[in-house]
């Protein structure tokens, strides 16, 4: 039997009360815990009576970071206001609230939510002054939304500059099968080379990592991105002829990426990859600095192989800079080419900690060099 709004007030009128009128007068982030909402939802109708539209409310609510989380949100959803919010209108077309009032129940005082940063946000994706286009390299070349983080971080830094973000997916494997082929990447103001695993494609994913490395095109490695980086500048500039990663060659004479030394007897490999945020230290006076300003950093990783502690000193000699380490410093996290415009690799995701209107630092400073690369071209 469905509960009556007096009745669902007088077992939670307190609770609600106090949590909401806290959070909404210091203008804090408040989650409807999803009892409380299922509870709601009840009683939000629309002019016709019939429900909110969960596949929309709840998806927005539990699995992003935008309007819904913040304090406008739950001022006008206990006053009645969604339907001629901007921000609203722009994206929930769709949702019509009806005036519930529960602003009666709770005493609200009448105030008008200031949703200006959202609004600027929100504008930032709608009205770009020009646009760029980036090469993403991989072997998934027909399943772009597999990268779908990646893809949203990139546009991400572009709103925040006024760009919209075209992406070009490059099959690596059209590089293996024709070398004058890689000549195409020059048109890109970007190359990006996400995370993977296993060895098709990667001989063309360092192709065009040397591309890039050798015409000053911003390139941006994710992950198995950095470790192929790291791959390609050992051998065509430390001279490691046959450098490799052990996941794609055993028996490389060079094994500047390799398996975790801890990992080396493991049989069974599942549940083994190291995972979740990692704190890493960034050197003063690198470009990773120069980013996050900051001199520690936490971010995801999802991966089981590393760059090899034995291949990290001469590496540096020949000029690659591992600008992030692991708090023990036996990790690589970061790494860079000083004298190039934007060559730039990292071990952990950090498009999982981009969000609109603040881009996470590695991917807004690569669509920057993006940027003034097109007003080269």
């Amino acid at each position: 039997m469905q509960q009556s709004l007096d009745d669902f007030l007088s077992t939670h009128r307190n609770s609600v009360y106090s949590l909401f009128r806290y959070y909404v007068r210091l203008n804090k982030t408040f989650l409807l815990h999803s009892d409380i909402w299922y509870e709601f939802k009840q009683f939000i109708k629309t002019d016709v009576g019939t429900p909110l539209k969960d596949t929309i409310m709840e998806k927005l609510i539990f699995n992003t970071q935008v309007a819904v989380f913040g304090s406008p949100w739950v001022y006008l959803f206990v006053r009645n206001g969604i339907a001629n919010s901007k921000y609203y209108k722009y994206h929930l077309d769709d949702v019509c609230i009806n005036e519930v009032l529960v602003s009666e129940y709770l005493a609200f005082e009448e105030e008008e939510p200031d949703l200006l940063k959202w609004e600027e946000i929100v504008d930032s994706f709608r009205n770009f002054e020009d646009e760029i286009i980036i090469g993403m390299i991989g072997k998934y070349a027909e399943l772009a939304d597999s990268y779908i983080s990646i893809n949203e971080s990139l546009k991400h830094a572009g709103a925040v500059l006024r760009r919209r973000v075209n992406i070009v997916w490059v099959n690596s494997e059209d590089f293996e099968k024709d070398p004058f082929a890689i000549e195409k990447l020059g048109k890109f103001a970007g190359i990006l080379i996400p995370g993977g695993f296993g060895a098709r494609g990667t001989e063309g994913k360092i192709l065009a990592i040397k591309f890039a490395r050798e015409n000053n095109v911003p390139f941006l490695g994710i992950c198995f991105g950095m470790q192929l980086a790291t791959v390609e500048f050992a051998r065509n500039m430390a001279g490691l002829e046959g450098a490799n990663s052990t996941e794609i060659d055993q028996n490389t004479p060079h094994p500047v990426i390799c398996i975790l030394p801890e990992q080396v007897n493991v049989e069974n490999k599942g549940g083994t990859m190291r995972l979740g945020g990692y704190k890493a230290l960034i050197t003063p006076g690198t470009k990773a600095h120069e980013l996050y300003k900051t001199g520690k950093i936490i971010r995801r990783h999802r991966h089981r192989f590393e760059v090899n502690p034995e291949y990290i000193q001469m590496l540096e000699k020949n000029g690659l800079v591992f600008s992030g380490r692991s708090k023990d410093e036996r990790l690589m996290e970061i790494l860079e080419l000083p004298n190039h415009p934007f060559f730039f690799g990292t071990q952990f995701h950090p498009e999982f900690d981009s969000r609109p209107g603040k881009p996470e630092p590695a991917y807004l400073g690569f669509i920057k060099a993006a940027v003034e690369r097109k007003l080269k071209l």
